[in-house]
């Protein structure tokens, strides 16, 4: 009897008790200033962006890492190998970042609003589920090869995608809008007609396969179109990002 009980309460306690999922060491390590950190473990690690003691980082390993469910708000990462890097379910609000090869992370179902990624590579990243949609910025992606990538279900209604390669995109079910733009980027012609009908802004498309009959994935389904006319400031029409808190 008594050790029913003991089980219960020890059940109990499982439920209600917090997980701390990250390895403090591995924190530990990222706040002293450590580059080499392939393979660590910053899952579910909430540090809100104004009490954290670093937001910049520079020529970083953290390939194989995991920030699944982190809060990554204001972070800003340049020159650093992050490929096969979880990402999912993670708030990455403000994400910057620039020279930084992320092939083969997931993405998948992040809160991706006001995000830049600049002059990297994304071959083959999981954005399945993403949502840019929950503030009044741009999420931009600009000179990135997102080549072999996965949008499908992603909220795009504010993206911007600018001399990037999306060849081998999957666009399957995602959502765009007027608000979004595609420019000057290199597109598959099989997802013309998609792409055309769900209302996005295209501008000076490369097709690729331009001499094929443009038809639509059969993956895709049909597009979800949405007109958005949002007051939006002189800054965020240049492609500047509000300052977070």
């Amino acid at each position: 009897m008594r050790w029913s009980i003991g089980l219960c309460w020890v059940v109990v306690l499982l439920l209600v008790m917090p997980v701390q999922a990250f390895n403090q060491a591995d924190v530990d390590k990222l706040v002293a200033g450590e580059t080499q950190l392939a393979g660590a473990d910053f899952s579910n690690l909430k540090v809100p962006r104004p009490k954290a003691p670093e937001t910049k980082y520079k020529d970083m390993n953290l390939q194989g890492a995991s920030f699944q469910n982190s809060n990554l708000d204001g972070r800003v990462f340049w020159n650093s190998n992050l490929k096969s890097v979880n990402f999912s379910e993670s708030y990455l609000r403000n994400f910057h970042n620039s020279q930084c090869d992320f092939s083969g992370s997931s993405f998948s179902n992040a809160q991706f609003p006001a995000v830049i990624i600049n002059g990297s590579q994304m071959k083959n990243c999981d954005f399945s589920g993403i949502d840019t949609s929950t503030i009044n910025a741009l999420s931009q992606f600009r000179t990135t090869d997102l080549s072999g990538s996965n949008f499908q279900g992603a909220n795009l209604v504010k993206a911007a995608f600018v001399m990037c390669d999306l060849t081998g995109v999957n666009w399957g079910n995602a959502v765009l809008s007027s608000q979004a733009y595609i420019e000057n980027c290199t597109v598959d012609v099989s997802a013309k007609s998609y792409l055309q009908a769900s209302g996005v802004r295209l501008k000076n498309i490369q097709w690729a396969g331009a001499g094929s009959t443009p038809v639509a994935s059969p993956t895709m389904g049909k597009p979800t179109m949405k007109t958005y006319k949002p007051a939006v400031s002189k800054s965020v029409q240049k492609g500047m990002v509000p300052k977070g808190p």
